[in-house]
């Protein structure tokens, strides 16, 4: 007897769908708040410039604030030219707030990606060069093995809004949960 198989339902957010207006985010340098808002004149770079840019909270439009925590990750599947000679050394790396890069050939980089994508620092990212991983190709899977609730939010800071990434659930055996919905986060498109 064949039964169908059920498929997870997509969910698109991007710049201009199923986003939640943000009204203000407050930030922590170097042990001083500094509060940005939808007032362009409120989101400048703050001082120093080589501290953590650390999230605190986020106030939604609709009066919701939300506290900023982490989910430490690991990194796996890493695109199989990573660390590799057919990718510039710079193409690929992890930017960190005190202007220092990890390359994708160093040997700590799979660390300091683990790092970057479980810290809530604004400064601290990873940077994928246009001339490395070909468009669609997969960079990495992000595995967070602590239950990530169901309720509440999850917050992407991506910069220039030009990554695309799929959140997806997983059973405790690793296999996507049949009819769960995945989250495509797609910036800008």
């Amino acid at each position: 007897m064949a039964s169908a198989i059920s498929l997870p339902a997509q969910v698109q957010i991007t710049g201009n769908q199923n986003n939640i207006a943000v009204e203000e985010v407050r930030l922590r340098v170097a042990g001083t708040l500094h509060v940005q808002t939808t007032d362009v004149s409120t989101r400048t770079n703050p001082s120093p410039t080589t501290d953590p840019v650390i999230i605190e909270t986020i106030l939604l439009a609709e009066g919701t604030e939300i506290f900023a925590t982490t989910r430490t990750p690991f990194v796996g599947n890493l695109h199989r030219d990573l660390g590799t000679t057919s990718i510039a050394v710079d193409a690929v790396g992890v930017a960190k707030y005190d202007g220092s890069t990890v390359s994708h050939r160093s040997v700590g980089f799979e660390q300091a990606l683990e790092e970057v994508v479980s810290t809530p620092d604004l400064r601290s990212y990873w940077d994928i060069g246009g001339e490395s991983i070909p468009s669609g190709e997969t960079f990495m899977d992000i595995v967070y093995p602590q239950e990530v609730p169901m309720s509440g939010y999850l917050i992407v800071s991506e910069r220039d809004g030009n990554s695309k990434f799929n959140f997806q659930a997983l059973d405790v055996n690793g296999d996507p949960i049949p009819g769960a919905k995945t989250l495509e986060i797609r910036g800008y498109e």
